[in-house]
C-alpha cells in the first residue's frame, strides 16, 4: 500500500492543491475496530459540543445516543463504508480501512488507488480548514454555531469524490467507480437494498442535510458542484470553501455553482463574514 501512497499523494496534491502533508496516518482495521473507533469519535464530537455551549454534564449521554443514532449507518454498515477518515483525540485525521470491507467488494489496485485519493482529500480539507470542515461536518449544532444551510456532505464528500476521478484518471487514464463486478452476494444484496432507498450508502456523510437524497446523489451532485467550480474560477478559489465554515456551499449554491463563486471571491482586502463565527459568543 506504500507504493501506492507514494504514487497518489503528489498527483493528489498537484489536482488539488491541497496538502496534505507527509506520513498520513492509515490504519488497516477490523470491523469491530471500525465501529469503536466512530464510536468514540462521535463520543468526543459531542463532547466538545456540550463544551463549546457550556451544557452540563448530565447532557452528554442524551446528546451521545442522538449522535449515535444519527451516524448509525455509518458505524454498522461498514461493508458499504469501506473506509473513512476520523479525527483523533489530539482530533488530528487519521483513515480507517476495513480490509473485509474491500475483499467483499472485489477490490483490487486501481479501486484501493482511488480510495486512497478520496480519502487523502479529506485528509487534505482538514488540513485547510485547521479541522474546522469537520466540525462544521460533525456538530450536532449547525444552526447553533451559525451554519444553518451549509451543505457539508455535498462539499466534502464531492470534492473527494471529484480529486479520487482526476487522480486516476491522471495515473491510469480513467475514471474509477465505486463498482467493481466483482462484488460477493452479499454486498449485491445489500447494494440492491441501499439503492432502493432502504439503506444507506457509505459516504460516511451525517445523513442530516440531504433528506431525501440517497448518499451516492449526495456526493455525485458534490462531484459535478466540484468540476464546475474548478472549471469556473480553479482549484484555489474551489479552496477558499475551507478557510472558513460558512464559505461552504449552501444546498442552493451546489446547484448554482456559479452563485457561490461570486459570493466568496471577494475582492482582495475584504473581510470574511465568517470572522469568529461557529463558536458561541
Amino acid at each position: 500500500m506504500s507504493d501506492l501512497v507514494d504514487a497518489v499523494l503528489p498527483v493528489l496534491e498537484e489536482v488539488t492543491r491541497l496538502r496534505v502533508g507527509d506520513g498520513p496516518v492509515i490504519r488497516l482495521v477490523t470491523p469491530e475496530a471500525w465501529h469503536a473507533a466512530h464510536t468514540a469519535y462521535t463520543g468526543r464530537v459531542v463532547l466538545r459540543d456540550i463544551r463549546d455551549f457550556a451544557f452540563p454534564d448530565a447532557a452528554y449521554e442524551v446528546f451521545r445516543r442522538a449522535a449515535l443514532t444519527r451516524h448509525s449507518r455509518r458505524t454498522s454498515l461498514w461493508r458499504l463504508v469501506r473506509g473513512a477518515v476520523v479525527e483523533t483525540e489530539a482530533w488530528e485525521p487519521e483513515i480507517l480501512l476495513v480490509p473485509d470491507a474491500l475483499a467483499e467488494w472485489g477490490v483490487e489496485d486501481d479501486g484501493l488507488m482511488a480510495f486512497l485519493a478520496h480519502h487523502l482529500a479529506r485528509v487534505g480539507q482538514h488540513r485547510a480548514s485547521g479541522g474546522t470542515a469537520f466540525l462544521a461536518h460533525e456538530t450536532l449544532f449547525k444552526e447553533a454555531r451559525g451554519w444553518p444551510d451549509i451543505a457539508t456532505d455535498h462539499a466534502l464528500h464531492g470534492h473527494a469524490r471529484w480529486a479520487d476521478a482526476e487522480v486516476t484518471t491522471r495515473l491510469i487514464g480513467r475514471k474509477v467507480g465505486m463498482r467493481t463486478g466483482r462484488e460477493s452476494a452479499e454486498m449485491k444484496t445489500l447494494m440492491t437494498v441501499v439503492g432502493s432507498g432502504s439503506g444507506s450508502s457509505g459516504s460516511g456523510g451525517s445523513g442530516g442535510e440531504a433528506d431525501g437524497e440517497t448518499p451516492q446523489a449526495v456526493q455525485d451532485a458534490g462531484a459535478v458542484w466540484a468540476v464546475d467550480v474548478v472549471t469556473l474560477a480553479g482549484a484555489d478559489t474551489l479552496n477558499l470553501a475551507w478557510t472558513a465554515p460558512s464559505l461552504l456551499p449552501t444546498r442552493r449554491e451546489i446547484a448554482d455553482p456559479e452563485q457561490w463563486v461570486a459570493r466568496v471571491a471577494r475582492p482582495p482586502g475584504e473581510a470574511s463574514p465568517c470572522a469568529g463565527c461557529g463558536r458561541p459568543a
